[in-house]
């Protein structure tokens, strides 16, 4: 029997953008039609409205129009209405029909409005399958970074040697998180890649993400860094893990890791055991999820073009670009000096040695038990 090579992942998540995209534009929402839901004595009623010449809002102490163009503008209206103006608000559509021997304007009047939708369609239903991949992932980072640095930290052993490496650590840590967040900001300035896009294009993930985007306005801009420095450690571990608070969580999760060395290795090691074991089961974890990824990114760019629009993947691709661009530069410029200079090695030997050495094969400097491997 022939062997049937699998299709790398990676390849088949390309693949899935590429049928999502094209899913997405086959299936665009109709920017000329609207779901209008209305209260009656019966209950609720659902109505669809497409093609309209002229549509008119009538509130109690003022008119508004639109024209056919304006779709999420009659959304985001209704929407930021007060609530005592919106239940009396009425919604008046004109429609021009015509025939061979007269013309008509049709009108269609709405009443007790509840909620005024743009139509779904078949792209823009499946977006929940999308939507539980990410979430998959999401719920699987908190137990993989906890197990993964406790255990790390405590595998250090000696505690003066956790504070040299820690120390060293933290201060490479710091000096290339700058050096990454420069390279992003100049990239950034220099690419534009947010100005790529479309009016019509923000107007809709405006109206889309309108709840969010105010929200995060109310935030406050300001930081603090000793307030930012005193949030780290948390109050509460368990409900740092519950609110996803991440720089809290590694925190808690290095402490904890340290302390085991410091207590009685009979003990420590159950402990260890343990950690060591979660942390290869959300690994596997992991794995299982990404075999469903193809269908998740399927999901997520289909319903994603069918929203916005085609143009939606220029911005995107200029994102992407800007990203990948960065990346680049920062490790062929920042980690290639902090291979030559720290690790007294030729960058390039080391990128293109390290590629052909499994993970769970390298030991003490870089030498991997395959003899092909070592440098």
């Amino acid at each position: 029997m022939p062997f049937k090579r699998s299709i790398p992942i990676h390849t088949r998540i390309i693949i899935a953008l590429i049928l999502g995209a094209i899913f997405g534009v086959i299936f665009s929402i109709d920017t000329h039609k609207l779901k209008i839901v209305t209260k009656t004595d019966k209950g609720e009623v659902k109505s669809i409205v497409e093609r309209w010449d002229k549509a008119e809002f009538i509130l109690p102490n003022s008119r508004k129009e639109f024209t056919s163009d304006d779709q999420l503008r009659i959304i985001r209206f209704f929407k930021d209405l007060p609530k005592s103006e919106r239940d009396r608000a009425v919604l008046i559509f004109y429609k021009k029909s015509s025939n061979e021997n007269f013309s008509q304007t049709q009108i269609i009047k709405f009443e007790n409005i509840i909620d005024i939708q743009k139509v779904k369609t078949i792209a823009t239903e499946i977006k929940p399958i999308g939507t539980i991949f990410v979430r998959l992932l999401s719920f699987l980072a908190i137990p993989l970074v906890i197990a993964s640095l406790a255990a790390g930290a405590a595998s250090l052993g000696d505690i003066k040697k956790v504070g040299r490496i820690g120390g060293k650590t933290l201060g490479l840590y710091i000096i290339t998180t700058v050096l990454a967040i420069t390279i992003g900001l100049v990239l950034a300035n220099l690419m534009k890649p947010g100005e790529k896009i479309s009016p019509n294009i923000r107007d809709r993930i405006a109206s889309e993400y309108q709840a969010d985007i105010s929200e995060k306005i109310q935030q406050e801009l300001g930081v603090d860094i000793v307030d930012f420095f005193v949030n780290i450690v948390p109050t509460n571990p368990i409900n740092a893990m519950a609110n996803g608070n991440m720089l809290q969580i590694v925190f808690f999760a290095v402490i904890f890791g340290i302390t085991l060395t410091m207590i009685d290795k009979n003990k420590s090691d159950h402990v260890l055991r343990f950690l060591d074991g979660v942390s290869d089961t959300m690994i596997k974890m992991v794995d299982l999820v990404m075999k469903i990824a193809p269908y998740g990114v399927f999901a997520l760019i289909s319903a994603t073009v069918a929203e916005f629009g085609f143009g939606i993947l220029k911005t995107l691709l200029w994102y992407v670009a800007t990203v990948i661009i960065g990346l680049l530069v920062h490790l062929l410029g920042v980690y290639s000096f902090v291979v030559g200079s720290l690790g007294k090695m030729n960058p390039l030997r080391f990128f293109q040695r390290n590629e052909r050495c499994p993970s769970d094969c390298l030991q003490h400097k870089f030498k991997c038990c395959d003899a092909s491997c070592q440098f």
